[in-house]
């Protein structure tokens, strides 16, 4: 059977619900009292797909300002970046070009990009569309999700 190791980072503002996306993937469980990462930290996802193994390794990096200077450390060798913005929080949006450039200048322009929308429980006060989201996604070349970390859809 071929193996596939990969190497991924969840980047975004401080709140998206990074660490919530990874702890519903890998453990199907929420907690609304989750702390802000500090620093980073990983999780190992093994899936089998097509007759292949996959083995990501999936980084939860620090979405704090204090702890950006880091992100070069955990975006060296990676395949893949998910970029989290929260749809109740325009500015998430706004800065997650941001966070693509960061991980470009280190891990370079042939890594996927993933735009991810969360809070989509959160239907009544979002403030960045399924459409907008899709869109930029769409005009930069990037895969895009909607998701809610709460009830694990998407």
């Amino acid at each position: 059977m071929q193996e596939i190791r990969l190497r991924v980072v969840i980047i975004g503002n401080s709140s998206v619900g990074k660490t919530s996306i990874l702890n519903q993937l890998i453990d199907h469980s929420f907690n609304p009292n989750t702390n802000a990462t500090v620093g980073a930290n990983y999780q190992v996802l093994v899936s089998e797909v097509d007759g292949r193994r996959f083995e990501m390794q999936i980084w939860d990096t620090a979405g704090q300002e204090k702890f950006q200077a880091l992100g070069p450390l955990y975006y060296r060798d990676s395949d893949a970046a998910v970029v989290v913005y929260d749809q109740t929080n325009r500015a998430s949006f706004e800065n997650a070009e941001k966070w693509v450039s960061a991980f470009k200048d280190t891990a370079g322009s042939l890594a996927t990009i993933a735009l991810v929308s969360n809070k989509a429980d959160l239907i009544d006060q979002t403030e960045v569309s399924f459409d907008e989201g899709k869109s930029t996604a769409d005009s930069k070349g990037y895969l895009f999700f909607q998701t809610s970390a709460l009830d694990g859809n998407g």
